[in-house]
């Protein structure tokens, strides 16, 4: 009804429903049912397990471990609640056989008879081969089953189908099992009844088991488990490499769930019913378990761990600072958002400690109900960290709202989110998909908050770089005023050598051709103020008339004209911009007390002091010269792998290449005017080095000076430890010219 009240009248679409218009009011104000509360929470829950099943679990295996789960609920109310969320698993296709008996091969004695029940681990495995297709052709996997717990104890994939494969899988069970007298049950296929594999069942004490000729029921457990791989792996998915298969079927495998480590198969219908997870409880902790293979794997559905004990050893028990804190912050943060940014609409998505969706994707818009609405979704800041990506400027106002408000905000980089969604092989890319890859994350990486910028930095921050955006289009103006010259009066330069010069604008703004010029009387050029205070003189008056009246551009028209006029007025007024900002950034500048102390060294103006703090902050917080220097990208080009290949340049593309150019020119600045750095590039130089590294080593020392004054708070001063005349120094004979960085 609320969608068409625009249309019709609540009193008319009351009556023709035939209900009264109190109680739809009634029923719009009246609070979820304690029935319904539950529904929702159930949801969620059964949401988080069919989605990291990768959408395959049906009603009976998400109801199996939901018991599992320690949550009691019938299995025709998860259906039903499957139903409302349009949840549903995948269905199987009929099995192909493919087994091959060796015509005079004596196979062993069936010893299972069918009955797959085992009243303790390691009593009787299951095992067969099933074949994978890709584009490139086949690949088979070997798997060795244990009947009591239904995991995946051995494995093994190969291009052939020769005994070395079930070897392989047998071997792997025997080395994490350790099994005494196990029952290894098979078909009558080639591989099982040759000698090698029977002599490796008698060296490891395996009593082998075979099933008839032809017969699926006889090996049912293993072929469910086949079942279950085609239906929710090979069905849905088409391999171009072998590569890409053995990959999906070691995260199939290994990967789907976790259980304190451990790699536990999926769920397996067996004739005997019941959860495998209650095998796992009863299971000692006596077995010695494979080590991890490194490859990450994802996370189990939310809800209560297995009674394992945790493992232990030296490497976990002995951690650094770092891991400590962030280990206590995994334990307090509980939710993790993911915040997808926009110009005018953002997208927030919640996810809890293992990665399951609490709060599907949602957009919220920038403005004040936009953010309030954030906040309801979000709950509680307590046990919630917010990420967002730092993309261009459209964050800042929602950082600070946050961060106002007591979340932990983490800030960043879209390279590292980029190369996560990369990792999850996401097909498609919307905003709804990018919040959730932040959420999963930061609930992986756990990332640390950012920190909100001490007072009045993001204010020198924007100052300096309005100031280098005007110099930019100071710089744009004065190229095309070039060109136009060149074109128009191409003899102006040789008189006034700079276009950019008060006395050029003054001129050209004036008479911006050499037409124009020509027309004017030699008293009155010379009588022109271009500065408020000096005159063109009659000298220069006199050389410009002549060389106008005689230039090869007297013959360019009127637009060349005002493109000179308008390109002078616009240096005039960007070069007057440009003084007021840098009066401003020299206040701002007296008011910081590291940007003040900066200004003490050699060579470092207060524009470059400016640029430093807007860019690094505090150089102090960083651990020491070498991590400053490699943040800025001062640092030793190295010996790459591959066939990529630098230019010649001295340094690697990395760093903060803005931080780089506006040290440059101080850097030069610096070998002219500052004595110890002047010295020490003479010293690069004799030693044979090149003019291009000296510099760049003489700018690593630049940094050297500038993380001592930030981490002293004192003012620098070079101290000369011995003497430029190779004289010995007091209270030593050490010939040469040696600098240390001290403050004062």
């Amino acid at each position: 009804m609320n969608a068409n009240q625009a249309i019709y009248g609540v009193a008319t679409m009351c009556r023709v429903l035939a209900v009264s218009v109190s109680g739809y009011y009634a029923w719009r104000q009246r609070p979820p049912s304690a029935r319904a509360r539950a529904d929702a929470e159930l949801s969620s829950r059964i949401s988080a397990i069919h989605q990291y099943s990768r959408a395959t679990y049906g009603a009976p295996r998400i109801h199996e471990e939901l018991l599992a789960a320690g949550i009691h609920v019938g299995r025709k109310r998860v259906a039903r609640l499957m139903k409302a969320a349009d949840l549903c698993g995948v269905s199987r296709r009929k099995w192909v056989t493919t087994t091959v008996r060796a015509p005079d091969a004596r196979p062993a004695p069936d010893l299972v008879e069918r009955n797959f029940v085992a009243a303790a681990p390691n009593r009787l495995w299951v095992a067969d081969i099933t074949y994978i297709p890709t584009w490139a052709g086949f690949l088979y996997l070997a798997v060795v089953l244990d009947t009591f717990s239904r995991r995946i104890v051995g494995w093994a994939m190969a291009t052939h189908l020769r005994t070395e494969l079930v070897l392989q899988a047998l071997n792997l069970a025997l080395w994490q099992r350790r099994p005494a007298a196990v029952i290894h049950h098979s078909d009558q296929g080639s591989q099982y009844t040759s000698l090698a594999f029977g002599q490796r069942c008698r060296e490891a004490g395996v009593r082998p088991s075979m099933g008839s000729v032809g017969d699926c029921f006889d090996n049912a457990m293993c072929e469910s488990f086949f079942a279950t791989l085609e239906c929710e792996l090979l069905d849905r998915r088409r391999f171009k490499t072998q590569t890409e298969a053995r990959m999906a079927v070691f995260e199939f495998i290994e990967g789907l769930c976790e259980v304190h480590g451990e790699n536990v198969a999926k769920l397996i219908d067996s004739s005997g019913g019941g959860s495998p997870y209650r095998g796992l409880r009863m299971m000692p902790r006596v077995t010695r378990w494979a080590p991890s293979s490194g490859v990450r794997r994802l996370a189990r559905y939310p809800g209560p761990r297995l009674g394992f004990p945790a493992r232990t050893s030296k490497s976990t028990s002995i951690g650094s600072e770092a891991f400590g804190n962030k280990r206590k912050r995994r334990e307090r943060m509980k939710r993790f958002a993911g915040i997808d940014i926009g110009s005018e609409r953002h997208v927030v998505a919640v996810v809890d400690e293992h990665r399951g969706v609490l709060v599907k994707a949602t957009p919220f818009g920038e403005e004040a109900a936009g953010y309030q609405r954030l906040v309801e979704l979000l709950g509680s800041p307590q046990d919630c960290l917010v990420a967002m990506e730092a993309t261009g400027h459209y964050w800042r106002n929602l950082f600070a709202y946050l961060v106002s408000a007591g979340f932990s905000v983490a800030l960043l980089n879209p390279i590292r989110t980029r190369r996560f969604a990369e990792e999850e092989l996401e097909r498609t890319k919307t905003d709804a998909v990018d919040a959730l890859g932040i959420a999963r994350f930061a609930a992986q990486k756990d990332p640390p908050a950012s920190q909100l910028a001490e007072e009045g930095l993001d204010e020198l921050r924007e100052v300096v770089r309005l100031r280098e955006r005007l110099l930019q289009d100071c710089g744009d103006h004065l190229r095309q005023l070039h060109r136009a010259v060149d074109l128009s009066f191409p003899e102006f330069t040789r008189y006034v050598r700079s276009l950019n010069s008060e006395l050029a604008t003054a001129l050209l703004a004036r008479y911006p051709s050499a037409a124009a010029l020509g027309k004017v009387s030699v008293k009155r050029l010379a009588s022109l103020r271009y500065d408020g205070r000096h005159r063109v003189g009659e000298t220069l008056a006199q050389e410009l008339l002549d060389a106008a009246k005689i230039s090869v551009g007297r013959h360019q028209s009127e637009p060349y004209q005002l493109r000179i006029r308008y390109a002078c007025e616009d240096i005039v007024r960007l070069r007057q911009r440009l003084y007021e900002l840098d009066a401003d950034i020299a206040r701002r500048l007296e008011r910081h007390q590291v940007g003040k102390l900066l200004t003490t060294i050699e060579g470092i103006g207060p524009q470059t002091a400016a640029c430093i703090i807007a860019e690094l902050g505090d150089p102090a917080r960083f651990g020491s010269v070498k991590a400053l220097a490699s943040y800025v990208g001062v640092i030793p080009r190295l010996r790459q792998s591959g066939k990529r290949r630098l230019s010649g340049r001295r340094m690697l593309p990395l760093g903060n290449a803005r931080l780089r150019r506006a040290l440059w020119m101080p850097t030069l600045s610096a070998i002219r005017v500052n004595p110890w750095l002047r010295a020490f590039y003479q010293r690069l130089r004799a030693a044979g080095k090149r003019p291009k590294v000296a510099l760049i080593a003489v700018m690593h020392k630049l940094l050297a000076a500038i993380f001592s004054v930030a981490r002293r708070r004192q003012p620098f001063v070079a101290l000369q430890l011995f003497p430029p005349d190779g004289e010995a120094a007091a209270g030593g004979a050490v010939a040469g010219t040696g600098v240390a960085l001290t403050a004062k």
